[in-house]
């Protein structure tokens, strides 16, 4: 049996569930209608700005002020560019006169520190020569003052022994004298010193009768430091052993490290050249250190004990180092180069007569 199907008589797409219609295409309704937006093109005139005289002139004129400022604006930049090279080659040549300034003292004080360190170098070696030397020279005025102030005693003794020899006879026993001593051994050598002593008194006596001082003489008041020729040969020669030895200490030295005046030129070009420099080293507080080995060894054989005693002022370093620092310009309120000689004799001088004060005893 033969049914129908179902799906063959429902309308094209009802089974879908969507509306469908057909619309014809190119319909009038559908057509959109085109708005005329044309701008009407006007025929370009033929009418001009009149050019007149007056317009041109002005024209003319403000294109000339125009130029005019252009060119003082580029003539103001000229100028200021030549007057900029002129500060640069200026600034140039003082760089190079400075930088050169520069070097020259950079070389002056590299110098300046090599020869101080060879000087220091040198004293180091030599200072401990001149230090053995001087005690040397001391021991040798030591031992003459001992021998003579020995001798003082003994002539003292003598008398007293003399005098308290006739107030203790009774007492004494009869080979001992009033100090315990063996009378005899004693005797001998109290004749013999007796003696010499009678005989330095003669040779003075003859001596004040040849200057003619006899008159102004107080007899027990003359000074009895008169040594015998063996003495002062001994002594004599030990002193020009010390003074031999003393010249040859700076013989294996360049003059310009042994030498005050040299040492002292050196030290005068670097005040005078960079006195800053030469001021925050501090080298005139340095000055007497370092010429203290040299004073000394020409002060090794003086002595203000001898009667001839020459004045340290007449000495070559005391002339040499009279005038160091006194130069034409101002000197400054704290200029310590202006007391180094009484620094000197301060730090050098003193404690030389100090040592003679405590060591060497006045012979008077």
């Amino acid at each position: 049996m033969y049914y129908q199907n179902t799906y063959q008589t429902m309308p094209y797409g009802s089974s879908y569930g969507i509306p469908y219609s057909y619309t014809a295409y190119g319909s009038s309704d559908a057509k959109s209608q085109k708005t005329d937006n044309t701008v009407p093109f006007k025929t370009p005139s033929n009418e001009m700005t009149p050019v007149t005289i007056d317009l041109v002139k002005k024209q003319l004129k403000d294109r000339l002020d125009s130029m005019k400022e252009l060119h003082k604006t580029n003539r103001q930049q000229h100028e200021k560019h030549l007057q900029s090279r002129v500060d640069s080659t200026r600034a140039i040549e003082r760089l190079e006169g400075s930088s050169g300034g520069i070097g020259e003292r950079y070389k002056f004080l590299q110098e300046m520190r090599g020869y101080v360190q060879d000087l220091l170098e040198c004293f180091s070696e030599k200072v401990p020569l001149i230090n053995e030397l001087e005690s040397a020279i001391h021991q040798l005025y030591k031992q003459r003052a001992s021998r003579l102030v020995q001798r003082r005693q003994d002539d003292i003794k003598d008398e007293s022994s003399e005098f308290s020899s006739h107030s203790n006879k009774a007492l004494m026993a009869p080979n001992l004298d009033s100090f315990g001593r063996d009378r005899a051994l004693y005797q001998e050598h109290a004749k013999r010193r007796i003696a010499e002593r009678e005989a330095r008194r003669t040779r003075r006596r003859q001596a004040r009768e040849q200057t003619g001082k006899m008159a102004d003489h107080l007899e027990g008041l003359s000074s009895d430091d008169e040594e015998t020729s063996t003495d002062i040969t001994n002594f004599n020669l030990e002193k020009d052993r010390i003074s031999k030895e003393s010249s040859k200490v700076f013989e294996d030295v360049l003059e310009s490290f042994c030498s005050i005046d040299c040492i002292k030129a050196q030290f005068e070009a670097w005040r005078s050249k960079y006195y800053m420099s030469y001021k925050d080293a501090y080298i005139g507080l340095c000055l007497p250190k370092l010429f203290n080995p040299l004073i000394r060894l020409q002060l090794l054989t003086w002595t203000p004990l001898e009667a001839k005693c020459r004045d340290f002022e007449n000495m070559l370093w005391f002339e040499s180092l009279l005038f160091y620092g006194c130069e034409e310009r101002e000197q400054e309120k704290d200029d310590v180069d202006v007391a180094l000689l009484p620094t000197i004799v301060e730090k050098v001088i003193l404690p030389k007569l100090t040592v003679i004060a405590e060591n060497i005893e006045c012979r008077k």
